[in-house]
């Protein structure tokens, strides 16, 4: 968008959608804002406090950040203090931001007001509004918030006795450690020897989440898809097709500056594209062997991962918090029932917010899914149309990798571990297999685990785990159906 001198409450609506919209277009919105700078807070306030369309919530709190005024902060205050129809939790995301910029955090800070609507976050239903207290309490030095926060530590929620440790940890000087969850699954067969390892993978060093390659060539055609990232970004920010010598055949460059993942789309005798998972108005793109654009699911803002299996041709399952399960051909997608497969339906004590999840063949050769996220506690579980196949884990951290491991007999195992090192291998029964820890692992961020997967060496399965200072390797002796 152009931005004009003088804004109006059209204009102004335009930029906070745009906010929310592709990396293009979020840029043309700063650029606006930075052009209007105080003149568009009046339509800012008006927006903020009549009745919205709620998409746009995350635009308005980006736009006051952008804005960085004492008149911005005090309406982002507002806010955060329930005051405005903007959700409370859009200013409570955008925390992390506000603690990145000290001037802008200080200025806060002498706004009673603001004190205030973070004292209120302590009794929150949200576990991301009382770990943002526990944060903010600890960037400003509030000593009168120690005793709040040490209770904290007893809080329900792993993220939170994490955040309240991390800050008592700042405040106290002391060296405190939040209380981890233990593991817990269906039953128990742990025998040594499953898992040969680890060994040591010299050179390789994964930054992020790095999609798996996809080969879309068929009859002795090489098209490797690869994801790509240039050096400012953690993650990749784009896939690119490779031929038989290396050659670029195309690229495409993920709109919002980052690509979450991608997974063949099956057919029943090959490959004949690949989806990524963008995320925000972009939402799901299928592309060709050519790179060409075969159909796209727009509108999936959260965007962990896509997974499909070679064994359920047409279908591809999407993760970001909940899942979607799409049914799909080279001329389109659509949106499938989900059925039992819904996340949370049975009782509160089920919800899981998903951020990784395992499409595979069931018993019966329908769909079965071994979804992995955060809740009151991190855990796993498989959701099957079949009741008695469905089973729940509790894993003693966030869950930072998972792989269908996949024997030439027929037998699968998943792989799991947890962002502090913790690695486990279970049947799709849910009967651990294996458990063990990887090298460093334990704690810190330097030891934390980027990625699970799972590959074949000699004939033999593998798993590979992928940690900030290096990749190690496991042979598996055998596994269960």
């Amino acid at each position: 968008m152009a931005p004009s001198q003088h804004p109006d409450l059209t204009s102004v609506l335009r930029a906070v959608t745009d906010f929310t919209g592709e990396a293009s277009k979020r840029g043309s919105a700063q650029a606006a804002l930075g052009e209007w700078g105080e003149s568009a807070l009046p339509f800012l306030e008006e927006i903020a406090r009549g009745a919205h369309d709620q998409k746009i919530d995350h635009g308005i709190v980006f736009a006051l950040c952008a804005l960085d005024s004492r008149r911005a902060l005090a309406l982002f205050v507002e806010i955060l203090s329930g005051k405005t129809a903007v959700r409370t939790e859009a200013a409570v995301s955008a925390t992390p931001m506000i603690l990145h910029e000290p001037s802008r955090l200080r200025r806060l800070e002498a706004d009673p007001a603001f004190k205030t609507a973070i004292d209120e976050l302590v009794s929150s239903d949200s576990y991301l509004a009382r770990s943002a207290y526990a944060n903010v309490a600890a960037a400003l030095g509030w000593p009168d918030s120690v005793a709040t926060i040490r209770k904290m530590l007893d809080d329900e929620h792993l993220s939170v006795r994490e955040a309240a440790a991390e800050a008592l940890t700042a405040l106290t000087g002391e060296e405190v450690q939040a209380k981890r969850p233990a593991a817990v699954f269906p039953a128990r067969e742990v025998q040594e020897g499953r898992l040969s390892g680890p060994r040591p993978l010299e050179g390789i060093r994964r930054k992020g989440s790095v999609p798996r390659v996809v080969n879309l060539g068929g009859d002795g055609d090489v098209r490797l898809v690869v994801p790509m990232s240039d050096r400012l970004s953690f993650g990749p920010t784009c896939a690119v097709c490779f031929g038989a010598s290396g050659e670029e055949l195309w690229s495409y460059q993920a709109p919002h500056a980052m690509l979450n993942g991608m997974a063949p789309l099956w057919s029943e005798s090959c490959a004949y594209g690949v989806a990524l998972a963008v995320g925000g108005a972009t939402g799901i793109v299928a592309l060709d062997a050519d790179g060409d654009v075969l159909w796209d699911v727009p509108n999936q803002h959260v965007a962990y991962g896509v997974r499909s299996h070679r064994e359920l041709p047409g279908l591809l399952l999407h993760v970001g918090g909940n899942l979607l399960l799409l049914e799909h051909s080279p001329s389109g997608a659509k949106k499938m029932d989900l059925g039992p497969f819904g996340l949370g339906t049975e009782s509160e004590e089920s919800a899981i917010y998903a951020t990784d999840a395992l499409l595979f063949p069931g018993e019966s050769e329908e769909p079965a899914c071994i979804v992995v996220g955060t809740g009151a506690a991190p855990s796993m579980m498989r959701i099957d149309a079949s009741p008695e196949r469905r089973w729940k884990s509790v894993l003693p951290g966030d869950p930072a990798g998972l792989a269908l491991v996949e024997s030439q007999d027929g037998s699968r195992a998943i792989a799991v571990a947890t962002r502090e090192g913790d690695l486990f291998l279970v049947d799709t029964a849910g009967t651990l297999l294996w458990e063990g820890t990887v090298p460093g692992g334990g704690g810190g961020q330097e030891t934390s685990v980027t990625r699970v997967d799972a590959v074949e060496v000699d004939g033999k399965p593998s798993i590979v785990v992928h940690t900030i200072p290096g990749s190690f390797s496991y042979e598996l002796s055998r596994t269960h159906r």
